[in-house]
């Protein structure tokens, strides 16, 4: 199931990261794609955790709910979801499913990764400014 949803999101990954890497730095792919597939899964588990605090936290206020939890939260999961994602990418063979895709497809995939990688910062920072910013200026 887990292979089922993702793989076709660590796929467009790949082509996105594949598209900015130059020819002779191809070592770099992985942590390339690594990141690219992590870091807007990070920014959305950070976007429902700062919703979560706007919605059931009002009232309560300091460092730890503000600014120290989420960093507790956060950097063990993007580190976790970063490492996994190195050991995947060799494990479910994204690169021979990228030399079997054809070049326009290879572009909409990149395209997908594209509008994911920074949907997903958006949509971390609206959620951010609605909610936190909010709960901040009422305590």
């Amino acid at each position: 199931m887990l292979k089922f949803l993702l793989q076709p999101y660590l796929l467009a990954c790949y082509c996105f990261a594949k598209f900015g890497i130059k020819k002779t730095e191809q070592w770099r792919i992985s942590g390339a794609v690594a990141y690219t597939f992590s870091t807007p899964l990070t920014f959305l588990l950070g976007g429902i955790y700062i919703s979560l605090i706007g919605l059931f936290t009002k009232g309560l206020s300091g460092i730890l709910i503000d600014w120290l939890l989420p960093f507790l939260i956060l950097v063990p999961f993007g580190y976790w979801l970063f490492s996994w994602t190195e050991k995947t990418i060799d494990k479910w063979q994204i690169h021979q499913q990228w030399e079997a895709l054809q070049k326009w497809k290879r572009i909409l995939y990149s395209i997908l990764g594209f509008v994911f990688f920074w949907g997903a910062y958006v949509l971390f920072f609206y959620l951010g400014v609605k909610f936190f910013a909010g709960y901040s200026l009422r305590s």
